[in-house]
């Protein structure tokens, strides 16, 4: 099975070498592509996964302070005891 996103870059390729072969005033066009709509979901993937990294890495840096807080107030409440 062939990758959409590496047919597509063939093909268009095919289609610019065809057009220097045609009659003057005529031209070959790729109409309709879904590599475009799977590129952007790629590319989505990508923003979100870096993203999510942003987050997780704000929520190490700020977890464990917090946390400590809480421990230290903890200490203090006779209910916790």
């Amino acid at each position: 099975m062939a990758n959409p996103l590496d047919l597509s870059t063939a093909v268009r390729a095919e289609v610019d070498k065809m057009n220097e072969t045609l009659p003057e005033g005529m031209k070959l066009v790729v109409a309709y592509d879904t590599s475009v709509f799977i590129e952007r979901s790629i590319k989505s993937v990508f923003d979100d996964d870096r993203r999510g990294d942003r987050a997780g890495r704000a929520c190490d840096l700020l977890l464990p302070a917090q946390l400590a807080r809480n421990a230290d107030s903890d200490r203090d409440d006779p209910a916790c005891r």
